[in-house]
């Protein structure tokens, strides 16, 4: 859902330029143990940076052109930083936008994405990252934001030696915990990854009062998780639908297999429970729970195999 109230949100998504550059099946990483392929990657991190300046109102020619490498309060680091980073990396660095480094280093600034702060510092890099996380050659690159932060949060950490990157921000994610295999990814697949959950609704820049959540009054999306400009949906209509889809599918694929088939395997009955059920079980009606069960059509058959296993 859309409203006239912003108007700089009718101006195409800047993610739309790096459709191209997204990774898939068919289009896949660029980047290699040899290097980042840093014209890739900082496209990609730019348009994130564009499309939340440009989806919370802002004109998109105000932003800020400065990059991570030409923030005033970094120029102090740059000379030590191109002895110790990789070059691919420096070169990353001077291509991706980075507006909160016009900030002073105590003033406030939102997410670039929901749970990622951006980019380090110059006294993050390093800083930031847990125990035993390596002798140098791995660098905090994106920090997670300050209410999840804690000596074993790393956010994004990025290995010099594969230039590769993994989310280490949960418990069971981290790397340094032996039982467990860290799920190291090149960092354009980290972005898509990024970007996907953007065009699906998973990831919503917030507009109005950023205090409780539910519908956004611009998107109607419903937000239950903020951080600030973030907002996030346990579930959106793509996933409503395509689940909606593949639970028609199983039931025409049972209908098939039965020995007598009916003809047309769906009701036309709306919704697998009625409405006042579904509120007397205490469902909410803005869960996928309520959504799914209403939108849902019954089968013909109840039974779905021996011993009684049936669909309600």
């Amino acid at each position: 859902m859309q409203t006239d109230a912003v108007e700089p949100t009718q101006l195409p998504s800047p993610l739309e330029d790096v459709k191209h550059l997204k990774v898939s099946d068919s289009n896949l990483p660029t980047s290699s143990p040899e290097g980042l392929d840093f014209d890739r990657c900082s496209a990609l991190h730019n348009a994130i940076v564009k499309h939340q300046w440009q989806a919370g109102g802002n004109d998109p020619d105000t932003l800020p052109a400065t990059t991570w490498w030409q923030s005033p309060r970094f120029a102090a680091h740059l000379n030590n930083l191109s002895k110790h980073l990789p070059d691919s990396l420096v070169k990353f660095l001077q291509r991706t936008l980075h507006p909160n480094g016009n900030l002073a280093a105590d003033e406030p600034a939102g997410n670039m994405f929901y749970l990622i702060r951006g980019l380090a510092t110059p006294d993050t890099l390093w800083s930031e990252l847990g125990e035993d996380m390596g002798d140098g050659d791995r660098i905090a690159l994106y920090l997670t934001d300050y209410e999840i932060s804690d000596p074993s949060i790393d956010g994004i950490v990025y290995d010099f030696s594969a230039h590769c990157c993994v989310f280490n921000s949960y418990p069971y994610n981290e790397f340094v915990d032996e039982d467990k295999t860290p799920i190291w990814q090149y960092l354009e697949t980290v972005l898509t990854a990024w970007i996907n959950m953007i065009e699906r609704q998973k990831a919503v820049v917030v507009h109005g009062p950023f205090t409780n959540c539910g519908p956004d009054p611009v998107t109607g999306v419903i937000c239950d998780g903020l951080r600030h400009p973030w907002g996030w949906a346990s579930y959106t209509r793509a996933d409503l639908d395509e689940t909606v889809e593949t639970w028609h599918g199983l039931i025409s694929a049972i209908n098939e297999r039965l020995p007598e088939p009916h003809p047309d395997p769906l009701s036309n009955c709306p919704g697998l429970f009625e409405a006042s059920d579904l509120a007397t079980a205490g469902i909410a009606e803005d869960s996928f729970a309520w959504q799914f069960y209403r939108k849902a059509r019954r089968p013909h058959f109840r039974f779905l195999g021996p011993g009684g296993l049936q669909l309600w």
